[in-house]
């Protein structure tokens, strides 16, 4: 929260030496920064000052699946965006939790949670966090940037962990990874850990216009996803085309609870192209 301060600091000053200028009613203001509200200044300077790692290329991104600005067919990139501005526009709470998860194996939820945790980083008023919570199938560690990255299990099985130690740079500006980290087999009980809790909290309030995307395991088929929504805010269900039918998928919305359920996305439609960067 210290940047946020910072900023605020360096943006008053800033006004405090600017001279006021006459704008003629008629004149068009093409500044765009004269009408975003002061609150939005302060977060927009504190989320610049985010350290960028090394940025993905083009190539890279389309090897992990990822979204990006570059890319030609633009129907799963603007397939993203939409969801992104729904998400947007239907939380209530500041810096969220969601959680992303299926009723199956299988169904590309993981897939799911990284592209919209990218599509929310596109907004550069906005930052995500991705939180890899699927112990079982992690997918998020070829994300990272660290050379040796420590996740979410050494932070939950080491007390003496920092936050600061499990947060990694993706190579996409905006957008911050915590890891699966390395699982020990004697242990699985994560979910109901005192820490996980704490850990949740503390993340929420390191920037306020922060969306912690956590990539979840199947709801239906393991007990851990369930322990973990009770922690989230919000639950987005994926749901693969063609795969489970429609009783299956109210079955597992009725699990979720009406409270907490964000919506649902259908993922590998006949209708939804293929990812395509060429």
């Amino acid at each position: 929260m210290s940047k946020i301060y910072d900023a605020l600091e360096k943006l008053k000053l800033e006004k405090a030496n600017e001279q006021p200028s006459e704008v003629k009613p008629e004149e068009n203001n093409n500044n765009i920064d004269e009408i975003i509200p002061d609150d939005a200044l302060i977060m927009k300077a504190a989320i610049s000052d985010m350290s960028q790692p090394d940025l993905l290329t083009d190539r890279e991104r389309a090897e992990m699946r990822i979204i990006g600005p570059q890319m030609s067919d633009r129907r799963v990139f603007n397939a993203f965006r939409d969801l992104r501005t729904t998400v947007i526009q239907n939380v209530k709470t500041s810096s969220p939790i969601i959680m992303v998860t299926s009723s199956t194996y299988g169904s590309g939820s993981s897939f799911v949670a990284t592209n919209l945790a990218a599509a929310i980083a596109m907004d550069g008023t906005k930052t995500s966090l991705l939180v890899d919570c699927n112990l079982d199938n992690p997918q998020s560690c070829k994300l990272s940037k660290s050379e040796n990255p420590l996740g979410l299990i050494d932070y939950l099985e080491d007390s003496e962990r920092s936050i600061e130690e499990i947060i990694s740079p993706t190579g996409i500006p905006r957008m911050r990874l915590i890891t699966a980290g390395e699982k020990d087999a004697n242990k699985s009980e994560f979910f109901t850990s005192k820490r996980l809790h704490f850990l949740f909290e503390k993340i929420k309030e390191r920037y306020d216009q922060r969306f912690i995307i956590v990539d979840a395991p199947p709801i239906n088929e393991n007990a851990d996803a369930r322990i973990l929504s009770e922690v989230c805010d919000y639950v987005i269900l994926v749901v693969p085309y063609g795969k489970v039918n429609n009783e299956a998928v109210l079955n597992t919305a009725r699990v979720i609870g009406k409270e907490k359920l964000l919506g649902a996305v259908f993922n590998n439609e006949p209708r939804t192209p293929a990812m395509s960067w060429q």
